[in-house]
């Protein structure tokens, strides 16, 4: 009884009832033999439906390996299945008609016109593999597991005569009975004999069903006794309540049955862990022996507290699923949100030899500022986010990219006094010492990248796109866009914008010339004029598609501009100053004008609007326009004024005059220049978008489109298209229409 759920007499008139088709239908035929007797392996097969979680628990009990156990016993169920079903389950639906029912005195209490009880039981599988998609097919919304779902008929005398194949866990119960609706129309049908039989609606041609309230709808298709659902927010009245009462108390006979599978057979009471294409064979082959079962021990009131049980722990399992879920998001949420808050950060690219000479500046006035500040070393809040403090002193954020030797090797040029054999006039091609790194940089030798050698139009590799895969806050991005260091730069932001396509990003265009000869015997300078109109307008354009902020950038001197960056730029590198979506006017308006005024506030503000203009134009950063016409109207759009190292200043409301639109913001953190000498009176940053925007834009499109075909020639060699210089002009003009 123990092994089987059978005691030996009831053992023995199973095999009474089974044993003939088993002569015939197993060990026959040619081929080798099974060792084990049919009635040997009739007392494995209940035990390991009874008790197989696993196949080897039960292997292990009969002295037998693992795989031999399994086949031995899924091919002896696979022989009695057809069987049993015909006989203990099909068979009931003909043997109890309605009138055995009823002289049997086994119909149902409350409507005995009801043929029988149907309902669906849900069994919890394991995690199914495969995509999301695929997934929540078998995930039942009311439970909150995966699983599969069968529908079972019930008796009156508590007897199944129909169980259907497993159906995916997010099925519904109607649907289901839809897929079954052939063998409802067919037993619900009354017999000839069974019309005069006592019926509450009269003579009609069904006997009715009994479902649960998952069933709404059913009864279009068939005769239905179904309970009344609350409707919503509203209440059941005392009569349909005490309806929905006399439905259970006769369903309670499904639910019962349920109790009795689940209690018997572990195969269908706990977690399903076989194969699932053998599921509907053992799940049917438990329903049929099962109702030998009940034949020898019929339903008792006390197995609906069993199933009640069954269902409970179903419940508890899903529950305490959503509760560890939720758990989970909540941490993910916390760690998440405080990550952003202290570990965010602005990384810095530099590109270039005069874009890593502006940077050096511009971290010494940074490292300048930080040390004379002594709270931010212990405040997280008052850290620049460019910056990062470690093993007591501070470093920057950034990634330094140069030509072999360009930066970690920069040293001044000597001047040579040797006297020249040559008396004709003698021109020296070369840059000015105090263009090569006088100090040394900031930056950890870690970050310096020596890149050997490129070329604009050639695909680079994705190398440095593990660099840019950070939790960014944003990037800036310092570049000689009038060399190849912009097609490079291109390539390393278009691999940043894949891992962090949210992140701000600005662009520092650093469109500077190094002085050159100007004999033809030296150099083609129409050559070379075309090669830096090509470089760019190229960098140009494709930076400005992958920037947030796009400043094209030619200061008077590099310290100049590295006080007019850091004023800026420290709008979002310190936290609380102000958002990066404040600098920002248009999605289509990315290009603007730089400018920095070390004049006091309260001086700048009180001159007249145009006047204050033209102090803008004066100290602005932006490139020299050739040829510019300055008689046409002027157009102001838009600005946006950062004050640095006054505190307590307020703006008037009069400060934005001319431009249409304005914002500004006050930074407390005093402002230091790169010697480490404090800018006194704070300094003002003006970031614009006047008419010398499209004038620019337009400039460079002229300058492309006179460029030397023998130049156009070159770059054709290199990858660039045919109609490269055309597009560049139609885009550059395109540009230029849509800034204002």
């Amino acid at each position: 009884m123990t092994l089987t759920n059978f005691s030996p007499s009831e053992l023995n008139l199973l095999w009474a009832d089974i044993c003939q088709h088993i002569f015939r239908h197993w060990n026959v035929g040619s081929g080798r033999k099974c060792a084990v007797s049919a009635r040997d392996l009739l007392l494995m097969m209940l035990a390991s439906l009874k008790h197989c979680g696993t196949w080897d628990i039960v292997a292990q009990a009969f002295r037998t390996t693992v795989a031999t156990f399994d086949k031995r016993v899924m091919s002896f169920i696979e022989v009695m299945r057809p069987y049993l079903l015909r006989k203990y389950v099909h068979g009931m639906a003909s043997k109890w008609s309605m009138h055995e029912l009823a002289a049997n005195g086994t119909r149902f209490e409350h409507y005995p016109y009801t043929r029988y009880a149907t309902d669906v039981t849900f069994q919890k599988t394991n995690v199914p593999v495969g995509s999301y998609a695929e997934k929540k097919l078998y995930s039942s919304g009311k439970r909150h597991l995966y699983g599969h779902k069968v529908e079972v008929s019930v008796l009156p005398n508590g007897f199944a005569i129909n169980c259907t194949s497993y159906h995916k866990g997010s099925v519904s119960d109607k649907a289901i009975f839809d897929d079954n609706l052939d063998f409802h129309r067919t037993n619900l049908t009354k017999h000839p004999s069974e019309m005069e039989m006592t019926d509450t609606d009269g003579r009609v041609e069904q006997w009715a069903v009994l479902a649960d309230k998952g069933y709404q709808g059913i009864q279009h298709e068939v005769r239905a006794v179904l309970p009344t659902k609350k409707p919503s927010g509203g209440f059941l009245t005392f009569d349909q309540q005490c309806t929905n009462d006399r439905i259970a108390t006769d369903r309670v006979v499904v639910e019962n049955y349920f109790c009795r599978l689940n209690t018997l057979w572990a195969v269908c009471g706990d977690a399903y862990r076989w194969n699932r294409k053998n599921y509907d064979v053992l799940f049917q082959t438990c329903v049929a022996i099962t109702n030998v079962h009940i034949r020898f021990n019929p339903l008792r009131a006390e197995d609906v507290d069993a199933n009640t049980q069954y269902v409970n722990r179903l419940n508890t399992i899903g529950l305490k699923k959503i509760k560890d879920k939720k758990k989970a998001q909540q941490k993910y949420r916390e760690k998440r949100k405080t990550r952003l808050t202290f570990m965010r950060e602005t990384l810095t690219l530099q590109f270039g030899s005069a874009s890593n000479q502006l940077a050096d500046k511009l971290w010494h006035s940074v490292l300048s500022e930080l040390n004379a500040d002594k709270s931010s070393i212990t405040t997280d809040g008052a850290r620049d986010s460019s910056m990062t403090y470690r093993n007591g002193r501070y470093t920057p954020r950034a990634v330094s990219f140069c030509s072999k030797g360009g930066l970690s090797k920069a040293k001044p040029r000597s001047v040579d006094t040797a006297s020249s054999a040559w008396d004709g006039n003698v021109q020296v091609i070369s840059q000015d010492s105090e263009d090569a790194q006088a100090v040394a940089t900031p930056l950890p030798s870690r970050a310096i990248v020596e890149v050997n050698e490129f070329r604009h139009f050639d695909p680079l590799n994705n190398f440095y796109d593990g660099v840019l895969g950070l939790d960014a806050k944003g990037v800036q991005c310092i570049v000689d866009v009038d060399s190849t260091w912009g097609g490079f730069a291109s390539e390393v932001l278009r691999g940043f914008r894949e891992e962090c396509p949210s992140a701000f990003v600005s662009v520092l265009g650093l469109d500077t010339r190094y002085p050159v000869a100007s004999q033809a015997d030296f150099f083609d300078l129409s050559k070379q004029s075309g090669r830096r109109s090509i470089n760019l307008a190229s960098s140009v354009l494709i930076l400005n598609e992958l920037s947030s902020l796009f400043i094209p950038f030619s200061p008077h001197t590099f310290d100049a501009g590295a006080v007019a960056w850091n004023c800026l730029s420290s709008v979002y590198r310190w936290r609380g100053s102000a958002s990066t979506q404040d600098l920002l006017f248009r999605p289509n308006a990315t290009v603007m004008e730089l400018s920095c005024s070390l004049v006091p506030p309260a001086t700048l503000f009180a001159m007249p609007p145009l006047d204050r203009v033209a102090h803008w134009d004066q100290l602005s950063s932006f490139p020299v326009i050739q040829d510019c016409d300055d008689t046409t109207l002027r157009k102001f759009r838009f600005q946006f004024l950062a004050v640095r190292g006054l505190p307590h200043y307020s703006f008037d409301r009069l400060a934005g005059q001319p431009f249409d639109h304005w914002r500004s913001t006050v930074v407390a953190k005093p402002l230091f220049d790169q010697s480490s000498h404090l800018v006194d009176g704070g300094a003002v940053a003006s970031l614009s978008i006047t008419d010398r925007v499209p004038k620019y834009l337009e400039a460079l499109a002229t300058g492309v489109k006179h460029v030397d075909p023998r130049v156009v020639h070159e770059f054709t060699q290199a990858g660039m298209t045919c109609d490269g210089i055309r597009d560049l002009h139609d885009d550059l003009m395109s540009l230029s229409d849509s800034v204002l």
